[in-house]
């Protein structure tokens, strides 16, 4: 394919390649794509614990035991979460395809292996009454740790083809650099900040500010560019999701420099989309008579609720789940105080205090 066309044929100018990923959930499907030529590739990123096949695990034991609302000690939990997670990565090395030379096979190795040893950790933690928490804080806690590990990848920086995250292509120079989803959003990517001190106040102080991050992705980018002999850059033009399906202002910024000789391409993937027949249902005669008998008792009674926000927000994301919420009576399990405050609680703390 594209990557396959544009890699150097020779292996020796590998270690002068850098494949940077600014989206790095790509690291996966780039590894399977590399054509059979490549024999030694560097990773520097690690591969997200969260992807793998011992967090699925991990979490469908947490889902069945709050399912069942059992109510056991930290450690019981933990040891019952470690017996499936042994016994799952037993069955997959015991296979009689099991190849520790295959990527896919020692991927899922490691990160069961990883797994085991955090649950391991925690359950020593746990031992010494330093963890005594109920399952859906145990479950909190494990997501959050989870969230922040990888599976290492070990490989000889100075030898093959490299690939790489923004942030590691710091003071690295190299030939041809390959940019793979070079969105706006990605790079630089969106803000997000969760912070509760205002804009101004982290300005004025010398906090963070998402200027301060846009700034810092300017430079690492245009300093891996500058010296780069060769630079190959993709975006994805569909607009799905939460992709806007527009390049970066960095590539805009490039185009609009005369002095660059560059070369448009397009490329095209023709896939068969899965067709699907939507959910429907049979509009009652009385919907429109039902929302405002509905919003009239929710201000007289306190019945149930107006429609606030939140049910607004929902019609527009989903008008079917609407429909099953808030013309059905149809509700989602409420959550827990473990699960930390909700939108709607925080906005009504929010409007209280404003």
């Amino acid at each position: 394919g594209w990557l396959e066309n544009h890699l150097p044929p020779d292996e020796t100018a590998h270690r002068r390649t850098a494949v940077v990923l600014c989206n790095e959930n790509l690291l996966q499907p780039v590894l399977r794509v590399f054509p059979e030529r490549v024999h030694q590739v560097n990773v520097t990123k690690g591969f997200p614990l969260g992807h793998a096949e011992a967090n699925t695990l991990v979490e469908q034991g947490f889902a069945d035991l709050e399912r069942r609302g059992v109510s056991l000690p930290a450690v019981e939990v933990l040891d019952r979460l470690s017996a499936r997670v042994n016994e799952r990565a037993k069955d997959i090395c015991g296979r009689p395809d099991f190849d520790t030379s295959r990527f896919e096979d020692v991927l899922q190795s490691e990160a069961f292996y990883l797994m085991a040893t955090l649950l391991n950790r925690l359950r020593i933690i746990a031992a010494a009454g330093r963890l005594e928490v109920g399952v859906s804080t145990l479950r909190r806690v494990v997501r959050q740790i989870v969230r922040q590990t990888t599976v290492p990848f070990h490989g000889e920086p100075a030898v093959g083809l490299q690939v790489l995250g923004v942030l590691e292509t710091r003071c690295l120079d190299f030939d041809d650099v390959l940019l793979l989803s070079v969105n706006e959003g990605t790079l630089p990517q969106t803000p997000n900040d969760n912070s509760f001190i205002p804009y101004m106040l982290r300005k004025a102080f010398g906090l963070t500010t998402p200027e301060r991050r846009t700034a810092v992705y300017a430079y690492y980018f245009y300093r891996l560019v500058q010296r780069a002999r060769r630079l190959r850059m993709t975006f994805n033009s569909s607009a799905e999701g939460l992709s806007s399906g527009e390049m970066s202002r960095f590539m805009t910024q490039l185009r609009v420099d005369r002095n660059l000789p560059i070369v448009d391409l397009a490329l095209r993937v023709d896939l068969d989309s899965l067709l699907h027949t939507p959910a429907a249902v049979d509009k009652p005669r009385d919907l429109v008579e039902r929302l405002y008998r509905r919003d009239a008792e929710g201000h007289v009674k306190g019945a149930y609720p107006s429609l606030s926000p939140s049910a607004i927000n929902t019609y527009l994301r989903c008008p079917l789940r609407f429909y099953y919420e808030y013309v059905c009576n149809y509700r989602m399990p409420q959550p827990t105080p473990d699960d930390g405050i909700q939108p709607n609680l925080l906005g009504t703390i929010f409007h209280a205090a404003a």
